[in-house]
This record gives C-alpha cells, sequence and structure tokens, in this order.
C-alpha cells in the first residue's frame, strides 16, 4: 500500500470522506439469491496517479462494507464485473496497471460466482490470457467459478430488485452509495484492544 500513497496504511477511521467519490466504480446492487450482498463493478476505468491513495482506501470501504452482515462474511459475494462498452485496447495505459491490480488481488474476497458482463472477442481474450496466468497461482475451484455471460444473463443472476439502477433493477433500494458504504461502516464493532 505505501506504493500507492497508503504508507500509514489502515487506520481506526475507516470512512474516509475524501475517497468517497472514488466509489463511482462500483454500481449499487443489492443481495443475490443466497441473500448475500453483490459486488457490481462497472470496469475498465483507470486509476490516475493522483487519485491512488483514494482509490485504495475506496476500495477497502467498499470491502468492508459489503461483508458487514455475517451472512456475506461467512458465505461470501457475488462478484460481477460488467466491461460493456469499454474497448480495453483502446484505453490509454496510466502506468500502474500493474501495480493497482496486485492491490486488488491482495484484497480478501469470498466470491461464490465471479461474472465478467459485457466482454468482446478481444476482451475474452486478454482475459482468458490474464486467468492462464493466473492459474499458476489460484486453485482450479477458483477458476472454475469464472463465467463469461452478457450484462443481461449477469442481471438475471441476481433478484431484480438487487440488479443496478442502469441495467433496470432497483439496486437494491440503494439510493446513495457513498451514504450506504458509511452506514455499514458504522454497523462495524472495534474490538477493544
Amino acid at each position: 500500500m505505501a506504493k500507492l500513497g497508503c504508507e500509514d496504511g489502515i487506520d481506526d477511521e475507516l470512512w474516509k470522506p475524501a475517497a468517497a467519490h472514488e466509489l463511482k466504480p462500483y454500481a449499487p446492487a443489492g443481495k443475490d439469491h443466497n441473500g448475500c450482498r453483490t459486488t457490481w463493478i462497472r470496469g475498465g476505468g483507470k486509476v490516475s496517479k493522483e487519485e491512488e491513495r483514494n482509490h485504495c482506501h475506496a476500495c477497502i470501504m467498499q470491502h468492508l462494507a459489503t461483508h458487514a452482515d455475517a451472512k456475506t462474511l461467512r458465505n461470501g459475494i457475488s462478484f460481477i464485473i460488467d466491461v460493456s462498452g469499454k474497448d480495453m485496447e483502446k484505453e490509454p495505459k496510466v502506468g500502474n496497471e500493474t501495480l493497482i491490480q496486485s492491490f486488488y488481488q491482495a484484497i480478501p474476497q469470498r466470491p461464490q460466482v465471479i461474472l465478467i458482463a459485457g466482454t468482446s472477442r478481444v476482451t475474452r481474450a486478454f482475459v482468458n490470457a490474464s486467468i492462464k496466468l493466473a492459474s499458476l497461482f489460484l486453485k482450479q475451484k477458483i477458476l472454475d467459478r469464472i463465467t463469461f455471460v452478457s450484462v443481461e444473463d449477469a442481471k438475471k443472476r441476481l433478484p431484480l430488485k438487487s440488479a443496478p439502477v442502469y441495467v433496470g433493477g432497483n439496486g437494491g433500494g440503494i439510493e446513495n452509495y457513498q451514504e450506504w458504504v458509511k452506514g455499514r461502516l458504522e454497523m462495524l464493532q472495534m474490538p477493544d484492544l
């Protein structure tokens, strides 16, 4: 985290107002059919060098908020990345992509399903190559959970009320994602040390 501007790590203040704007890739979504939270990301965006610290804090806030209930913490999440409308080949490189990806991989996820929605043939080839590389380090059961789907198919994997608003759902009833994250973080109990 030090290389991303977070040399002081994580402190007692889980909610970081300065980082809240970096929650923008996360589409508000509700629970899956098993009653566990869903993380739905509108992928393909880049993180500017100036926003690395805020982006890290936002990712940690989102992760903790999503896992703030016992059922999701115990059973895992549905993890959906929507890359529709993104041409990864044409996106200009920032130079920190590998570092950001390493940070993402360090966040402990328990995905029960990983859906990559809206991929083109070129994007699918790129992701498949990444998966082959990752297979050296990941268990087969994780790789078996990755499925390429259309955005419509991803939406059908959730109750309609849980799907993000931009795909025709109700966003899990979440009107303001920043306030939802803040509220979920406040639910977490801090141990007395």
